[in-house]
């Protein structure tokens, strides 16, 4: 299983590769909408983060994940099971 520093990394890269200024430092607090992601967005940055822990995600648990602590914990649940 992955640590939760490597969890954290991973999905740091996959929200910086929506970011249109990808140069922008983030705290990994951050709420999708503050930075700037719309519905599309969202659901594409879920399939991006789907694909690399090679885990699914139902549309319930995607519904949860609004932010990049709420993103990193679903990534967490789906890898203890």
């Amino acid at each position: 299983m992955l640590a939760e520093a490597e969890i954290k990394e991973q999905v740091l890269k996959a929200v910086i590769s929506f970011l249109k200024n990808q140069d922008r430092v983030l705290l990994g607090t951050e709420r999708f909408d503050e930075l700037g992601f719309d519905l599309l967005d969202t659901f594409e940055f879920i399939l991006k983060i789907e694909d690399a822990f090679v885990i699914e995600i139902t549309d319930d648990e995607a519904a949860t994940c609004v932010s990049v602590p709420t993103a990193i914990s679903c990534v967490q649940k789906k890898l203890c099971k």
